[in-house]
């Protein structure tokens, strides 16, 4: 039976052919220590599983002692009567949150998901700061909870949401892969969003915001920032742009997909239209709105908006979404009527444009008005 005095008395005759010799364990067989010529001491287990023999390294004698090893090995036969693989359930338990999402979940993604960029994104620039180098099996809720309540701080409520969406299809993947048991946000639930809008640019600001955007060193981005506010699209949307989807007799842009996972067709206003045809003379094929190589297509300009709401005077609350919000409030405060808002943003459903149309001038609500007067003019004339 193994001790630790046993194994480091152990030792290999110069004289030996053999490189290395393997002992077992009287008590478990299925444990040996393998000893080689250099002296280096290993245990392994070797054991059989669906008929199959296998065999996985424990670790380093004296770094791991008899005691511990023997525990280790103890686990792996109670995995096998519980019908486990025993090297399989190592893996997962020592798998990182990092090491799953790119081994994983990620290739998943890219096959189940339109949006598996976004994720990825999400996971580059913040989950893998605070999840990356912990067991996927460890995290727990309370971690879970503390990351979006600290980037509640920072970021929108919707953003917080998406994160956690985002974690809890990460744990659903990772269950439906047996490497868990539990998702630990299964329990957590999403902030309640205020869908009103709230931040959009008034007169004053529109002005001192395009004054801004003509400032800052990054033109590029500039511009970028500009026609977010003349067209009313996504910035994900406006940086993806390429000249082969702008049509320039008909002054429109195609979207193969959008948010909403359908086509549409956006047509340019005179402004969005004459910074697509600046674009054009400068860059000429490719991407309309470029990085700093001059070739792949720019990267959210995070950066150069928070210069540019300095310049402005805008408060830290306005967001670089709020310019697409501030389209939409243009539209209605110049008369549009509900369909054609939805139109312009292409809008899924009339329910998201709803949330702009307690903007509408007073000669819209004088139409409703108009509506309900012609109702009572024809009750009144019944009656009489």
């Amino acid at each position: 039976m193994f001790t630790d005095r046993k194994i480091e008395r152990l030792s290999v005759d110069l004289l030996c052919e053999r490189k290395q010799l393997e002992f077992a364990d009287e008590r478990n067989t299925g444990l040996r220590v393998m000893l080689y010529k250099s002296g280096k001491k290993t245990f392994i287990a070797r054991y059989n599983y669906l008929g199959k023999r296998f065999s996985i390294g424990l670790g380093e004698f004296p770094a791991f002692d008899v005691n511990t090893i023997r525990n280790m090995f103890h686990q792996f036969v109670r995995d096998i009567r519980s019908g486990l693989d025993p090297a399989f359930e190592r893996k997962r338990k020592g798998l990182t949150f990092q090491q799953f999402c790119e081994t994983i979940y990620i290739p998943y993604a890219k096959l189940e998901k339109r949006s598996w960029k976004a994720d990825v994104s999400k996971l580059d620039n913040y989950l893998y700061e605070h999840f990356g180098a912990k067991q996927l099996d460890s995290i727990t809720r309370w971690e879970i909870d503390e990351y979006r309540r600290n980037l509640k701080a920072t970021h929108a409520v919707a953003t917080c949401n998406k994160h956690l969406a985002l974690i809890k299809s990460i744990y659903r993947v990772a269950i439906e892969s047996e490497m868990v048991s539990h998702s630990p946000a299964s329990l957590l639930k999403q902030y309640r969003e205020n869908n009103q809008i709230e931040n959009f640019l008034s007169t004053p600001q529109i002005h001192t915001f395009l004054r801004a955007v003509k400032q800052v060193e990054n033109r590029e981005a500039g511009k970028l920032l500009e026609f977010l506010l003349y067209s009313g699209l996504r910035v994900g949307e406006a940086c993806s742009l390429e000249f082969s989807q702008y049509n320039r007799v008909a002054e429109t842009i195609n979207l193969p997909t959008t948010k909403n996972g359908r086509s549409r067709q956006v047509i340019l206003n005179t402004a969005a239209n004459d910074i697509i045809l600046e674009q054009l003379k400068l860059h000429g094929t490719g991407y309309i709105f470029k990085g700093r190589d001059g070739i792949q297509q720019m990267s959210r300009p995070t950066k150069v908006f928070q210069k540019v709401k300095a310049l402005a005077g805008l408060d830290d609350h306005f967001r670089i979404h709020d310019l697409r919000h501030s389209f939409a409030s243009i539209a209605v405060m110049s008369g549009s009527t509900p369909s054609q808002v939805q139109a312009l943003l292409g809008h899924a459903s009339s329910r998201t444009t709803e949330r702009y149309m307690h903007l509408a001038p007073s000669h819209i609500h004088e139409a409703a008005s108009n509506v309900g007067d012609f109702i009572a003019r024809a009750y009144d004339g019944a009656d009489n």
